[in-house]
């Protein structure tokens, strides 16, 4: 984990505007690579996808990422000293239009006669899905990439073995 430096601060933002389309962006090129989240604990559980070419937006936009950034960290922001690459692989691969899949567990009912309480209750319960199909999803990386370095091992073994 490195050292960072956090403003505390979100930018103003005058007015909110709405997200462009999937449409709007062509197929472009990213980096992909595993790495960490930017604010403590800093734990190595990011799939990072970063557009090869930088992407132009306006002030409004740029303080209102600012401002998302901020409220979902808690204040740190989007800060963190640039790390070693370490053995981390850096991939260029295609990005590509398409509007996001439904996600695979139910969603949880709005009624709209829902008090807060049960609002904030189905939020909750909508984070602990997500969470639980992203954990659901990393444990299943891991076990592919666990077991494809036993079989690896295993063949190295083999060979060893009949010399």
């Amino acid at each position: 984990a490195g050292a960072g430096v956090c403003a505390r601060a979100p930018a103003p933002a005058s007015a909110p505007c709405a997200p462009a389309p999937a449409a709007a962006f062509p197929p472009a090129p990213f980096y992909h690579y595993n790495g960490s989240t930017t604010v403590p604990p800093c734990a190595e559980s990011v799939l990072w996808f970063v557009k090869k070419d930088p992407v132009l937006v306006g002030d409004m936009q740029a303080a209102l990422l600012q401002r998302a950034l901020f409220e979902l960290s808690n204040g740190y922001g989007n800060f963190r000293a640039v790390q070693p690459l370490g053995s981390r692989a850096i991939q260029l691969v295609e990005g590509m239009s398409e509007e996001p899949p439904p996600p695979p567990w139910p969603s949880v009912p709005t009624y709209p006669d829902m008090t807060a309480r049960e609002e904030r209750a189905k939020i909750a319960a909508s984070n602990a899905l997500n969470t639980a199909g992203f954990a659901n999803d990393r444990l299943q990386a891991m076990d592919t990439w666990e077991r494809g370095i036993a079989n690896g091992l295993n063949d190295l073994l083999r060979e060893r073995d009949t010399r």
